[in-house]
């Protein structure tokens, strides 16, 4: 969530919608809690964490690792070898605001917590998490973000959202230079506008950016980045585009360029498609027109050319929970924080849609359609980000509910079939609002501003 100010309540602390008060590790679901398709099966939840808004999941000698930032319990290291039994390795109890998403080292030996939203983005913190069990606060950025990204395997660099670039080389004693990365790019004729969301570093080390437009930046200097390309921005029918949210792509390090000799036919090569989110707050029913993810063509980024639509999907509207939707979005019918993973040939995507819990989505790769196959539905909770773990087993991030944890089957035989979508995406009987949604309805303001 962009711009998000909130007054927590105790129901939203204390997770008692959504579990005992013993429940923990690995706890199975409580019946009645969720409906899924026929191939989402929800095995387990992660209460303890408490009303979750981030992770980051990091592959440490072997051992796979997921670093979670939850409301009022600040940073949670657990151990995920066993996806549907997590263990606790270290806590560092820390409150604040929101840091929407986490960044890790690829080490794993240091963390940041954009904090920046309780506190008018005055500072992010330095996690050093070199030893799980016992995290350590370690220094703080002069100058703060909604979100930051390490664009360096061992987070000696670090981007934020807001355009800053801080120098990390003494992570205790971090150092923002004077030009931000927004500045940069207007020096290149790229006039980056309104509140940029998020910095994505991709596998083959270039940075791509959630603004208007979008920018990619070549960082061989840190402290430099060159521009690449950026996207179009004139488009037609692209009611709620502008605003992008985030992004990832996929099979970026399989990457080849286009040449005279290779030009290439229309399908797109590993590394030319780029997904992407966004994101319409304060619009509480879903209508075809808000909440979109979407592909963008990246072919001859390399030679200057600007990335353009793909393809968008769009969620129809609200519902009756049985059916698997939500009767309304408390905090907006947006397209959130996504995850991909190689399906064959092509990707399939776990996204998180507020209330209307995760979505499944198939995105062929030589073209960028994208295709509904399944869907995970809270009835009390409203998914924030969704995170595979491996190729069978997912996570998702809750503000209400904690972390629940998915098994996929990945089976074409055994996803629903379009009708079924079709109808579950239709239907639109209105329900009353559940304590949660209500909860989050009045106690979240959203507000946005322009540079």
């Amino acid at each position: 969530m962009r711009r998000l100010l909130i007054a927590l309540a105790p129901l939203l602390l204390t997770g008692s919608l959504l579990a005992p008060a013993n429940a923990g590790v690995g706890a199975p679901p409580l019946p009645g809690l969720s409906i899924t398709t026929d191939n989402v099966e929800h095995v387990g939840y992660l209460a303890e964490v408490g009303p979750t808004v981030s992770a980051r999941v990091v592959t440490v000698d072997g051992q796979r690792r997921l670093y979670v930032s939850s409301i009022a319990r600040g940073l949670s290291i657990y151990d995920i070898d066993d996806p549907e039994n997590p263990t606790l390795i270290g806590l560092l109890p820390l409150g604040g605001w929101q840091n929407e998403d986490m960044a890790v080292s690829a080490d794993g030996n240091i963390a940041v917590l954009a904090y920046g939203d309780t506190n008018q983005y005055s500072f992010n913190w330095i996690i050093d998490t070199s030893d799980p069990a016992n995290p350590q606060l370690i220094g703080q950025t002069d100058g703060g973000d909604h979100t930051a990204e390490c664009v360096t395997p061992d987070c000696s660099w670090l981007y934020g959202s807001e355009g800053n670039i801080y120098d990390l080389s003494d992570p205790a004693n971090p150092k923002t230079l004077s030009k931000t990365w927004i500045q940069h790019a207007k020096e290149q004729g790229v006039n980056v506008t309104g509140y940029p969301h998020k910095v994505v570093l991709d596998d083959a080390g270039y940075v791509i950016t959630d603004s208007s437009p979008r920018v990619m930046f070549d960082i061989a200097d840190p402290a430099n980045p060159r521009v690449v390309t950026s996207a179009v921005t004139r488009l037609p029918n692209t009611a709620n585009i502008q605003y992008q949210h985030n992004n990832l792509r996929p099979r970026a390090a399989d990457w080849t360029p286009r040449t005279e000799e290779d030009p290439g036919g229309e399908a797109l090569r590993p590394g030319e498609l780029l997904l992407a989110g966004g994101e319409t707050n304060l619009q509480p029913r879903c209508n075809g027109t808000n909440g979109p993810f979407m592909t963008w063509d990246m072919r001859d980024f390399d030679k200057g050319r600007q990335m353009t639509l793909a393809h968008t999907f769009r969620p129809l509207a609200n519902g009756n929970y049985v059916d698997g939707n939500p009767a309304v979005n408390a905090v907006g019918c947006s397209n959130h924080w996504f995850d991909w993973s190689p399906d064959g040939d092509d990707y399939l995507v776990a996204t998180a849609w507020f209330e209307h819990g995760m979505r499944l989505l198939e995105v062929e790769a030589e073209t960028g359609e994208i295709a509904e196959v399944g869907f995970f539905q809270p009835i009390n909770g409203s998914t924030g980000a969704a995170y595979w773990i491996d190729d069978e087993y997912l996570y998702t991030t809750d503000y209400v509910r904690g972390i629940d944890i998915l098994k996929i089957d990945r089976d074409p035989e055994n996803r629903p079939s379009q009708e079924e979508l079709d109808a579950n995406w239709l239907a639109n009987a209105d329900l009353p609002r559940l304590p949660a949604t209500q909860a989050e309805l009045y106690l979240c303001t959203i507000g946005r501003t322009r540079r």
